[in-house]
């Protein structure tokens, strides 16, 4: 009898270890999850940023051209114009770039891009530039 209650607290306690080390795993994985997704999202934020600088250096360099910013963005896979703007599809990104008047020679420019697939923004950007007379 007393080598089987002996036995009986040496399961039990191997037991008790066993789910603590179950617990333990569990709240690992979760956290190896979350980092995960912070880094996606960071290298997506990464990513818009370069192309939403890049565009907007473009709308600069070419005076407001939308035809040369488009053929500087490049790796579209579709694009099309709106009334006042640019929408270009790339493999994971969608740019929106809008331009407005403010003045009579000075042109501004709202960039947004966005991720293709859910459609949530990552990156607003404002540019200005001053327009060539033609």
């Amino acid at each position: 009898m007393k080598g089987r209650s002996r036995s009986t607290l040496f399961l039990m306690e191997q037991l008790v270890v066993i789910a603590v080390f179950a617990i333990c795993a569990a709240v690992c994985v979760k956290i190896l999850f979350v980092a995960h997704a912070m880094m996606v999202d960071a290298v997506d934020t990464r990513h818009a940023l370069i192309i939403a600088e890049n565009s907007a250096e473009a709308f600069k360099a070419f005076s407001g051209d939308l035809d040369m910013v488009l053929e500087m963005v490049g790796d579209a896979e579709a694009y099309f114009s709106v009334d006042n703007g640019l929408v270009v599809y790339f493999p994971y990104f969608v740019l929106r770039l809008e331009t407005r008047d403010a003045e009579s020679s000075v042109v501004f420019a709202d960039i947004r891009v966005s991720r293709a697939i859910d459609d949530v923004e990552l990156i607003t950007l404002t540019t200005a530039t001053r327009q060539v007379a033609q």
